[in-house]
C-alpha cells in the first residue's frame, strides 16, 4: 500500500503544478456505528498540490485507533472447545490513505471553502486479550477501499504568514471486502463514517 501511495505522489508532481505545494497537520475524530471502530481519535498529515487558484490534489494518511472493554468470549474466527467468558479488552487501528480533486467553491478575503471528492484505501487491524487469562488473540488485516466527500473552510492566519487553519467535515463509505458466514469479521462489510478534522496548512 505505501508504494501506491509514493506512485501517486510521483504522478502528481508529474501532471501538477508544482509551485506552492501545502503540508498539513490533523488531529481528528471518526464517528462510526460500527461496534469495533466506535469513535476513535487520530493524527494525521496531508501533501497538497495547486493546479490553480481553484484546484488542488491532496494525498492525506490518517492514524485512529480504539480500545474497548466487554466481557465475553475471546474469540478470532472459528470457536474450537467451549471457551469461558471472561473480561477482554479489544483494540483496533486504523490506516486511512486517501487521494482528493478539491474544488474552490468560495473564497472571501483569507477566507476559501473547498469541496473534495476522493478515493481511500484502509487498513484494518484488530486484536484481543483476556484480562484473566492473558490470552491474545489477533484478527486477519482487513484491506478496505472506498470513496469520500467532504467539506474543508481553510482561512489564512495573515498575508505575511503562509499558514493557514483548516477544518474539514468528511463522509466516507467503505466498500464490502469479505464476508466471512461461519466467524466473526468486524470490518468485512459495507458501512460508512464521518470526520471531523483541524489542522494546519503550510505552504512551502
Amino acid at each position: 500500500m505505501n508504494r501506491n501511495i509514493l506512485i501517486l505522489i510521483f504522478l502528481s508532481l508529474i501532471y501538477w503544478d508544482v509551485k506552492g505545494q501545502e503540508i498539513g497537520f490533523t488531529v481528528s475524530q471518526v464517528f462510526s456505528s460500527n461496534y469495533e471502530l466506535q469513535d476513535p481519535f487520530g493524527l494525521g498529515f496531508l501533501f497538497a498540490l495547486p493546479s490553480n487558484s481553484s484546484f488542488k490534489i491532496k494525498l492525506e494518511y490518517n492514524y485512529h485507533q480504539n480500545t474497548r472493554n466487554y466481557f465475553g468470549l475471546l474469540v478470532s474466527g472459528f470457536l474450537l472447545g467451549t471457551p469461558e467468558e471472561e473480561s477482554v479488552q479489544s483494540r483496533s487501528k486504523i490506516h486511512s490513505y486517501e487521494i482528493s480533486l478539491n474544488k474552490s467553491l468560495w473564497l472571501s478575503g483569507r477566507l476559501n471553502l473547498y469541496f473534495s471528492f476522493g478515493l481511500h484505501a484502509d487498513k484494518f487491524q484488530l486484536n484481543r486479550q483476556g484480562l484473566e487469562t492473558g490470552k491474545m488473540v489477533e484478527f486477519e488485516d482487513e484491506t478496505k477501499w472506498g470513496y469520500l466527500v467532504a467539506i474543508q473552510p481553510e482561512i489564512s492566519i495573515t498575508e505575511k504568514i503562509p499558514i493557514k487553519v483548516y477544518g474539514v467535515v468528511k463522509v466516507k463509505q467503505f466498500l464490502t471486502s469479505s464476508v466471512i458466514l461461519d466467524a466473526e469479521n468486524p470490518f468485512g462489510e459495507a458501512f460508512g463514517v464521518v470526520e471531523i478534522q483541524f489542522g494546519l496548512l503550510y505552504k512551502i
